[in-house]
């Protein structure tokens, strides 16, 4: 499957995976959905970006009970476009998909 085939499964749903809800924008670009029902906020400015993840049922931009971050260097300062940031968060799904234990959860 290349990549192109995923981005067009990224939105099945909240609870399958990987969902991206709204992707977008420029000086910030933006995008939330879920991994695996944990919400995310992406956000790509100033010449990085950063993903979170938090526990189900709660907002990530409350920056409480995050269950996952990464960060990484916006060549675009802010005009990523879509595609490159549906990429990069998709990485991050890997990345969250390859964790042993997240707090308050059993190791899957």
């Amino acid at each position: 499957m290349s990549f192109d085939d995923i981005i067009t499964r990224l939105t099945d749903g909240p609870n399958i995976g990987l969902w991206i809800r709204t992707i977008g924008g420029v000086c910030p670009c933006q995008a939330d959905g879920t991994m695996d029902g944990h919400p995310f906020y992406f956000r790509a400015r100033h010449g990085m970006w950063t993903l979170d993840a938090c526990k189900k049922g709660r907002d990530p931009l409350d920056e409480i009970d995050i269950v996952f971050q990464r960060s990484g260097d916006d060549p675009d300062n802010g005009y990523m476009p879509e595609a490159a940031a549906a990429k990069i968060i998709f990485e991050c799904w890997c990345d969250f998909q390859r964790r042993t234990e997240m707090p308050g959860e059993e190791t899957k």
